[in-house]
């Protein structure tokens, strides 16, 4: 089987090298998979890295160059299915494979003008959230228009993946969807594991003292994560713990960040604020004890899944995670592997609480190491790759 996989990000994308690469290395295993062509969206003013991955053909298609983000993104939707329904025909492909609503809206579009089959995965209800997070309106074309290719991918789509089994569950109850199978974001959990090495590494390197309680938090600020909310989140765990120090791995500019964070309590000696590689990542998360996953709260948050989450658990630590967010919540709960939380000062003194209880455990790392590995791993990728990722018969 000759495969199309459309990808929205750029290849330097970070997420292209955490989880495009992987997932096309892995369907790369598989016999039949003759061939991969793979599709990424690119800018003109902006260099393409080469991607070395079995199998795989990369072919980078350019958005328009007007200058106006918005027109771009029009003129791709135009413009671009028919480029990929060429690429179908010029190599043969059978299955076309699309990352995301948005890759699957362009999937939705080239298919119907090649005849050859798509899929669609990590399919969430993208429309939703970029309204809840305020990005959007909910009565703007942005929005209509992406819901309605939300629902025509739903009709049209020979399999839909969705990140959480709560979204699958709703497809087909409400939508009537049945062939859908749930593909969480999965993470590399033995690159992820913790290291005793790379723990006393980082904790001489930053000074941190043995009784000192670490907080670490990875991602943005704003959007759909708190961003003033999670400042004082950090600032009351600080105040909890007394000892505590508090790991902030992001691309916001330390310059911005840090007067915020002091702003809402900290000392700038309890903070480190840094952006770094991701494979650069599990060393850091080592060196923690805890994490905080801020995801704001809202109607369709659980039909989502934070590659974070996936990440930190890979590493045995317990989270701090905000109420009704994707399978999370639910698992997080039944596994002892962390606590909810809310912006009550009594609920969130109750997580902390329920943190410092789970750290007594000496074995509580392996332990929550063994979730990620049986939630989390890209096995389920290759399982599930395996059984669906051909063409139905």
């Amino acid at each position: 089987m000759i495969l199309l996989y459309i990808s929205y990000w750029r290849a330097a994308d970070p997420l292209t090298t955490s989880t495009v690469v992987t997932h096309l290395s892995i369907a790369a295993e598989l016999p039949h998979v003759e061939k991969i062509i793979l599709v990424t969206l690119e800018s003109r003013t902006l260099p393409v890295p080469s991607l070395t991955i079995p199998k795989t053909i990369h072919c980078p298609l350019y958005s328009a160059n007007t200058g106006v983000g918005t027109l771009n993104q029009v003129l791709d939707f135009i413009n671009q299915p028919k480029k990929l329904a060429q690429l179908v025909e010029a190599h043969g492909a059978e299955l076309i494979l699309a990352k995301g609503v948005l890759a699957g809206a362009l999937a939705l579009k080239a298919s119907a003008l090649c005849k050859v089959p798509f899929m669609v995965e990590s399919f969430e209800p993208h429309a939703d959230y970029m309204v809840e997070s305020h990005e959007w309106r909910k009565g703007g074309l942005k929005y209509f228009f992406l819901r309605r290719w939300e629902r025509l991918q739903m009709k049209k789509a020979q399999r839909l993946f969705t990140v959480s089994n709560n979204y699958k569950a709703l497809l087909q109850s409400e939508y009537h969807v049945e062939q859908v199978a749930t593909l969480p974001c999965c993470v590399d959990v033995n690159a992820f594991s913790f290291s005793e090495a790379l723990r006393k590494n980082f904790r001489e390197r930053l000074q941190i003292n043995a009784d000192e309680v670490v907080g670490i938090y990875a991602g943005k600020f704003g959007g759909i994560y708190y961003d003033k909310e999670a400042y004082r989140v950090f600032a009351l765990a600080a105040n909890y713990f007394r000892r505590f120090r508090l790991i902030v791995l992001t691309p916001e500019a330390p310059e911005k960040l840090v007067p915020q964070l002091m702003a809402a309590g900290l000392t700038r000696e309890q903070m480190e604020v840094r952006f770094v590689p991701h494979h650069e990542v599990p060393g850091w998360l080592s060196a923690a004890d805890f994490a905080f996953a801020t995801i704001k709260p809202a109607k369709s948050r659980k039909y989502c899944c934070p590659v974070k989450d996936g990440e930190y658990w890979a590493s045995g630590l317990p989270i701090l995670l905000t109420d009704g967010v994707g399978d999370d919540y639910q698992l997080l709960q039944q596994t002892q592997s962390g606590a909810i939380f809310d912006l009550n000062e009594a609920t969130l003194m109750k997580g902390f609480a329920t943190i410092a209880e789970i750290l007594k455990d000496s074995r509580h790392r392996q332990r929550i190491h063994e979730i990620a590995v049986q939630h989390r791993s890209y096995d389920i990728t290759r399982q599930l790759y395996a059984r669906w990722l051909k063409p139905l018969a």
